[in-house]
């Protein structure tokens, strides 16, 4: 097969062995297209991303032609070839049930936009990823990155999801106090700009927020 010098648009190849697919998948032999894709997908595992792979250009421009689940999407994600932008334009194109119900998704999604410029999400797609983000402090990231365009209550609903001492902040009256750091002071700026808590106040290595008493 090394000596063939041309590709494949479409092959019935399920009767072929492992280390055949690998090597055709691997040397480019296999061109990408929905058929060469499904046909990976159902008879051999884990190779329709490998095709997918081998063709990311073409595969981000044609996102629509390929069917992905949840496990799919991770691994693309976790591709390290793929630029933040080809990445980006994954989680755009992925539906929005997929991550929802998904928590290895949810933080992976999280990681990657928390690094990013404002991009828009479902409310309840940005909830998922606050929710089942394990870095803190990229779950402060994204939320900052999505507060200006966030209405009140669904402010406290996120508060609440980041638990204590965030949801702290969402009671009226309370006093929190948050680690002293920029991120959390860029939190407290745009929770006073919003009219959310009545002031906060720096100090050696916390900042105490004032919520509103009524």
């Amino acid at each position: 097969m090394r000596s063939i010098p041309y590709t494949w648009d479409t092959l019935n190849f399920e009767n072929l062995s492992k280390n055949k697919i690998n090597w055709m998948v691997s040397n480019r032999f296999l061109t990408l297209t929905p058929n060469n894709y499904n046909l990976l997908k159902e008879h051999f595992k884990g190779k329709h991303i490998d095709l997918l792979k081998r063709y990311p250009n073409e595969f981000i421009e044609n996102q629509i032609d390929y069917s992905l689940d949840e496990d799919d999407v991770l691994a693309l994600l976790d591709f390290s070839e793929f630029s933040q932008q080809q990445k980006i334009s994954i989680i755009q194109n992925t539906n929005n049930k997929l991550i929802i119900n998904n928590k290895e998704l949810s933080n992976s999604i999280c990681n990657i936009l928390s690094a990013c410029q404002y991009i828009e999400l479902d409310f309840t797609v940005l909830q998922s990823l606050i929710q089942h983000g394990r870095s803190e402090e990229n779950k402060l990231k994204l939320f900052n990155l999505q507060f200006d365009l966030l209405s009140h209550e669904q402010i406290t609903k996120l508060l609440n999801t980041l638990g204590e001492p965030y949801s702290d902040i969402a009671i009226k009256g309370r006093r929190p106090s948050l680690p002293k750091d920029q991120i959390n002071f860029d939190l407290v700026c745009k929770l006073k700009e919003k009219d959310y808590i009545s002031s906060f106040k720096e100090k050696k290595d916390t900042i105490k927020v004032y919520t509103k008493n009524h």
